[in-house]
């Protein structure tokens, strides 16, 4: 996409545009009835620049690499450099310039990979803001076309309906019954009447009635909108500064993570200290020795790459879920997937596949199917009603293909209209609507009003029974008679009939208005009924296999629609859910505390209210349940936001409910939600493999140099622990971020809420495998001491701690009975610190660095068993201790 710069700003009237009449709202942006043209469209993005409001200043590459140089651990190296490089210029001291080099290379090693994993991680985030385009209806050379939200420009054509987010700040041309909720910008929770008339130019923003501003959303009703404002000209853009100090807070798991860091850190402070007061006293080092040794041991002893590898493994993880279409908007979710224990889901398009047709016909006293021609007086009028009384519409696709844009069961309305050979655009052109009443999830039903033979008739359809209650008259044998009790009661029984089939059931009515001009509450009272529609939205291949992988992972699926039960209930028995069923009007009764225990029992909420919802989400909660909620409408936001985890889909989702989420389905499939749940698991079981094996190998080498300090020894000096730190910590940990999934992971229970990383288990883990290193590393320094010499000990030491730390990766990976073949990153990982410490013993001048000697065949034929050995009991230890307490 080219980068367009705004120069110029758009038309600014003489008085607010709220006081400007809409004759002159056309004239001042030069718009026509039929929108702008492609051509003009392009050429005011060139002029007046993408609808955007500018972002914060992000964080540049620079930037992050200063971040990484000036942390507190390379504060400390600096430091001990500096230390290094002044006492050369002390009386008596010769300048030690290897030190220094090795300091230095070790701060640019840590820096670099830091670096990378940190852009990485925030590459990987802005990404995934990328994915969640926003996209507007607009009306372009009299058609109406589906574009990007960012390439609307002043004077274009936006159509609303309900559930939009609207893309900018715009005069309102035409409403039908438009509710705007525009809390973000006044804080006023109640939606806001709209309509197209003016308005006082003194007229407050809150009280500006036909104006409709960027970043609010239709709660109800349609609309037409002038944009008048783009980007940072619009009311959000004048106020976005103030939105940027909003931060978001650190989780539990976040907290945790720090916690622990600091805990481990204070630790290693008091051992260090000791080793230093142990070595200036027994072994009468000078200060600057135990100045550098001690530095350079805290240093390298520290896990200061956890929060670094624990961030990698988090962006890494929601990198993977998009791939299997679930955007992640908080990296913090990840965590929370691993502890859900109840999915409350939506059934159409979530467990269906969302492609609506109509099966059966009721009309005319008898049941047909959609492409039978039916001999009566009530289809034609039936079929009309499907056409007007319906938003869906033709428009143009991405790509510039037709297509049906709307409600999946109003394109299937049309559908079954075009196999009856009737035109919907010709039939909606010869009958001009003049009025609306949107459909809400309350009332059930929705209702058009259109000019038929210069006379006003009202179409309704929703609702069976909601219709039906409507209705005083119907069609019989041509005539329109008044409806009796046995009509009624036939018609019941038809309808459950279809709705035991899986059909879902849409009914029709109509009325010619007196006037049009009446109030909206007697438009739909005494109407004729005439006939109702069974439609099918068939399960999803792969549902079965999901519910059933969901149940095996401890995790109770509640489906809540607003269909009828008996449908319900032949869905969910053709997809492996449970029977139980309740109505959203049973559940509303019950106050939450009875609810809760009510809900034990119930797999299906039928005729569910978002009100349901919401009481459901709240119940589940109380009862001490971990809820995933699902939702794509409005007034699905409040039961998304107060859900532990809150998903929107993103395919028929409305902006509302994906702003309020904190995952978005990109294909609307209950599937995908149970992949993410099982990435999630993943992701936590490798934080805490990295955690459990970078602090059993970090705390065993301090204790070591700990104990042998005591009697006079330095078994590794700063030099080789802070390279022992470069080989094993970061790319070892870094690999195990993208170790696979235990085969098993997503048949275990749900994690609980508030589970530590160290759990008792993993504990148990880290100290008997600290206590068992720290015994073996004595054994093999005193056999190193007995053959040789201290330089030798120090050698077969410092080998051995690398070569254990890398058994250690393979008895934390036995936790999830995972080969070292199923990584191949581990692998390549590990092979670079087994060459790369082959060199430092085998290359003269590298190895005089380090001031060691190389090892030879019987050295090696010494320690190769005692590492096998090890590797041995380590792993029989593991599974000993697993067996009894849990550590995954």
């Amino acid at each position: 996409m080219e980068t367009v710069v705004a120069d110029t700003t758009p038309p600014v009237p003489d008085r607010p545009w709220h006081s400007v009449r809409v004759t002159e709202i056309f004239s001042s942006f030069d718009t026509p009835p039929g929108g702008l043209s492609g051509t003009e469209a392009s050429e005011r993005l060139r002029r007046f620049g993408y609808n955007r409001i500018a972002e914060p200043e992000k964080m540049s590459p620079l930037k992050i690499l200063f971040n990484q140089l000036k942390g507190f651990f390379n504060i400390i190296l600096f430091i001990a450099a500096l230390i290094a490089l002044g006492v050369g210029y002390l009386p008596g001291r010769a300048a030690n310039l290897h030190e220094v080099i090795f300091i230095v290379v070790i701060i640019i090693l840590n820096t670099i990979i830091s670096f990378i994993e940190e852009y990485k991680a925030s590459q990987s985030i802005q990404s995934l803001h990328r994915v969640m385009k926003r996209m507007a209806r607009v009306m372009r050379d009299g058609q109406e076309i589906v574009t990007d939200a960012d390439e609307v420009v002043p004077g274009d054509m936006v159509i609303l309906s309900e559930g939009d987010r609207i893309p900018a700040d715009g005069r309102i041309i035409e409403s039908f019954g438009l509710m705007v909720d525009e809390s973000v910008l006044t804080g006023e929770s109640v939606s806001i009447d709209k309509d197209n008339l003016d308005v006082p130019e003194e007229a407050i923003l809150a009280e500006r009635t036909n104006m409709a501003y960027s970043g609010t959303y239709v709660t109800r009703g349609s609309s037409k909108v002038l944009i008048t404002g783009t980007g940072m000209a619009t009311e959000i853009g004048k106020i976005a500064a103030d939105l940027y100090d909003i931060r978001e807070r650190p989780t539990s798991f976040q907290i945790e993570i720090a916690r622990l860091g600091r805990q481990v850190t204070l630790a290693i402070a008091v051992i260090v200290a000791v080793i230093a007061i142990t070595s200036y006293i027994v072994e009468h080092l000078s200060f600057y020795d135990v100045l550098i040794n001690s530095i350079s041991l805290g240093v390298a002893a520290v896990p200061e790459s956890l929060p670094v590898v624990m961030t990698f493994a988090l962006a890494l993880g929601t990198r993977r879920m998009l791939g299997k279409k679930a955007l992640v908007k908080h990296l913090s979710v990840v965590e929370d997937l691993g502890s859900v224990d109840v999915i409350c889901t939506d059934k159409t398009g979530t467990l269906t596949e969302n492609r609506v047709s109509v099966e059966k016909v009721y009309a005319d006293g008898r049941i047909s199917l959609p492409e039978e021609d039916v001999a009566g007086a009530a289809m034609p009028h039936l079929l009309r009603a499907a056409i007007l009384c319906n938003e869906a519409r033709t428009g143009s696709v991405e790509g510039g293909d037709k297509a049906w844009i709307g409600d999946p069961t109003e394109i299937g309305l049309l559908m079954f209209a075009g196999k009856r050979m009737i035109d919907p655009e010709a039939e909606r052109s010869r009958y001009p609507r003049i009025g609306e009443i949107p459909f809400s999830s309350e009332t059930r039903k929705m209702t058009s009003i259109h000019t038929v033979d210069g006379r006003p008739v009202a179409y309704s359809k929703g609702a069976l029974r909601v219709i039906l209650n409507d209705c005083d008259r119907i069609f019989n044998n041509g005539d329109i008679v008044t409806m009796n009790q046995e009509a009624r009661d036939r018609i019941t029984t038809m309808g459950d009939s279809m709705a035991g089939e899986a059909l879902r059931v849409l009914a029709f009515a109509c009325r010619e208005l007196p006037s049009q001009e009446m109030p909206e509450g007697e438009i739909e009272k005494g109407m004729i009924f005439l006939g109702f529609v069974g439609m099918m939205d068939p399960p999803r291949k792969e549902i079965s296999g999901a519910i059933r992988i969901a149940r095996e992972a401890g995790i109770r699926v509640i489906m809540i629609t607003g269909d009828h039960k008996k449908t319900a209930q032949a869905i969910a028995g053709r997809i492996g859910l449970g029977n139980n069923a309740a109505e959203g009007k049973d559940v509303d009764r019950l106050p939450i505390g009875e609810l809760a225990g009510y809900m034990d029992g119930v797999d299906i909420v039928a005729r569910a209210t978002p009100r349901t919802k919401d009481n459901i989400t709240r119940a589940l909660q109380e009862r001490g349940h971990f809820v995933a909620m699902t939702g794509d409408g409005v007034n699905d936001a409040t039961a998304i936001k107060r859900s532990d985890v809150g998903v929107a889909m993103g395919v028929r989702g409305t902006d509302v409910a994906k702003e309020s989420a904190d995952m978005i389905l990109l294909d609307d499939n209950f599937a995908t939600l149970i992949d993410a749940v099982e990435e999630g698991r993943r992701i936590f079981d490798n934080i805490k493999k990295f955690v459990n094996y970078l602090l059993s190998a970090n705390l065993a080498e301090v204790f070591v140099i700990m104990i042998l300090s005591f009697f006079g020894f330095i078994p590794l000096t700063g030099t080789m622990v802070l390279w022992v730190n470069v080989i094993t910590d970061v790319l070892p940990a870094s690999a195990l971020a993208v170790d696979p999934a235990n085969p098993g992971i997503i048949r275990r229970p749900p994690r609980r809420v508030g589970d530590p990383v160290l759990n008792t288990g993993v504990k148990a883990l880290i100290a008997f495998s600290g206590i068992k290193k720290v015994i073996v590393l004595l054994i093999i320094f005193y056999i190193g001491f007995h053959m040789g010499e201290l330089k030798l000990a120090q050698t077969m030491v410092f080998t051995s701690v690398i070569l254990f730390s890398f058994v250690r990766i393979m008895i934390v990976r036995e936790m999830d009975r995972l080969t070292l073949w199923s990584n191949k990153w581990l692998l390549l990982a590990m092979a670079t610190g087994i060459c790369l410490q082959l060199m430092v013993l085998y290359i003269p001048p590298v190895r005089e660095f380090f001031d060691i000697v190389p090892l030879n065949l019987i050295h090696w034929v010494i320690l190769i068993p005692i590492v096998a050995v090890s590797a041995f009991l380590g792993i029989a230890g593991a599974r000993l201790i697993m067996k009894r307490l849990p550590a995954i």
